[in-house]
């Protein structure tokens, strides 16, 4: 469908409305109510996120007591967060580590791979049904979903070191598989044994020696995208009498 894609970017649109009417709802920081001077308000907000039996009062002490403690720090260094990073090795040292783990996060590709899962169904020959690849497609996100209530539940048992080791591992892992998929299923692609002749789009298409190089999506022919299929005959020793043309 060629207005599929509006759908995709219009459908997105319905979680930002969820959230922003869920923000008229959320209180304010508690902590940023007590930097303010205002207790009597941080202690309501205490009040509305955490149960009944819990010790608000107590918390409300910590976080003023934190407060503090950050008005001090701010002053000796000037006001400035940035100074004080460079200033405090500690500081300095948490602010690389953090950055460098949202870094490597978005560099392993995982979101790539999410994003593009039905496509990648689609490529590794699992099925050639849109609706079949787009339901275990949700399955993946959904295993994606629910493993972050797995990784909530560890956090606090085995560490935060721990459980970020095991994760990188499990990524770098699983990237290899799917690296060598993609490169295995270059190698192993059925060649085009029968060449058509005709319009230039054909010629285009007649030039791709195997399966994979025919099924590209970005093949380019003077400088014109082409639009090839790979068509053949199917046997009980793979694809016979088969060809690179233009659909």
């Amino acid at each position: 469908m060629d207005i599929g894609w509006k759908y995709d970017f219009g459908l997105a649109a319905v979680p930002s409305v969820i959230l922003l009417v869920g923000f008229f709802f959320c209180p304010e920081s508690p902590r940023w109510l007590a930097q303010q001077g205002k207790t009597d308000q941080a202690l309501k907000a205490l009040k509305s996120l955490r149960p009944t039996s819990w010790d608000n009062e107590k918390e409300l002490e910590d976080i003023v007591k934190v407060c503090q403690e950050d008005e001090k720090i701010a002053k000796e260094s000037g006001g400035n967060p940035f100074l004080r990073m460079l200033r405090e090795p500690a500081v300095r040292k948490a602010v690389i580590i953090g950055c460098s783990l949202q870094l490597f996060q978005q560099l392993s590709g995982i979101n790539t791979v999410i994003y593009y899962s039905a496509r990648i169904l689609m490529m590794s020959g699992i099925s050639t049904d849109v609706y079949i690849v787009l339901w275990i497609s949700c399955g993946v996100n959904a295993i994606n979903f629910f493993a972050s209530f797995i990784g909530m539940a560890l956090v606090d048992r085995v560490g935060r070191r721990m459980l970020t080791l095991v994760s990188y591992v499990g990524i770098c892992t699983s990237l290899v598989i799917i690296g060598l998929g993609f490169q295995l299923s270059k190698v192993h692609s059925p060649l085009v044994t029968e060449h058509a002749v005709g319009s230039s789009n054909i010629t285009g298409c007649n030039a791709k020696s195997s399966c994979y190089d025919c099924t590209y999506e970005y093949d380019t022919f003077e400088g014109e995208d082409l639009k090839c299929g790979f068509c053949y005959i199917a046997s009980d020793s793979g694809p016979t009498h088969s060809s690179c043309v233009a659909w």
